[in-house]
């Protein structure tokens, strides 16, 4: 125990975050979830620890899952760290299971992710919606520009899968990249491109 008094130094907050946060996945308490992992932002270079804690946790009761996929279509700091791979194996404790079959999906991401093939968790079953986000109000920002992909998604890619008719309309599929295949791209937007579409143009 430590004494009365006693201040508790950068790292050791971060710590009790971390065993806290691990805590309320093992008690399946969303709202605590929440709240720690909030702290937690504070502490970025310990987030990726605290997602590989969590991908080795089994699975917590379906009705903290459903709360859980609710808060991440709510809360886009959990999406934030660029720990795209820990995320991943996190979320499939976290999150509802897929267990349907391969899927057809769409992605907006910027023209330097699809060189590097380091592309993005959120994924769309609407290539509408998709297109959406290769041609946001963001998109500009992007040097090289942006691209619209298509992908084929087996049951193994597939982390997650937003239920019908959910209130956001983005039809999201979160995915593991590591398991996509047939990856290509249907369009490809220039920021001059995007500019114009979004009247940014000069």
């Amino acid at each position: 125990m430590r004494e009365l008094f006693y201040e508790l130094t950068a790292e050791e907050k971060a710590n009790d975050e971390v065993g806290a946060l691990i805590d309320s996945v093992r008690a399946a308490d969303a709202a605590g979830y929440v709240s720690h992992w909030r702290a937690l932002t504070n502490y970025p270079s310990c987030v990726p620890r605290a997602l590989r804690k969590i991908a080795r946790l089994p699975h917590p009761p379906k009705e903290f899952r459903e709360r859980m996929a609710a808060w991440w279509q709510d809360d886009e700091s959990i999406r934030e760290f660029g720990q795209d791979r820990a995320l991943a194996l996190a979320l499939r404790i976290l999150l509802p299971a897929y267990d349907g079959a391969t899927l057809r999906v769409y992605r907006g991401e910027s023209f330097q992710n699809r060189c590097r093939r380091t592309y993005g968790l959120s994924w769309s079953r609407s290539e509408a919606v998709a297109n959406e986000f290769a041609t946001s109000f963001h998109a500009p920002f992007f040097e090289g520009g942006t691209v619209l992909l298509e992908a084929t998604a087996p049951p193994e890619a597939i982390v997650w899968v937003a239920p019908e008719g959910d209130e956001f309309r983005e039809e999201e599929v979160v995915i593991d990249r590591r398991f996509l295949s047939g990856v290509r791209v249907l369009r490809r937007y220039t920021q001059d491109e995007i500019a114009i579409r979004i009247g940014e143009a000069p």
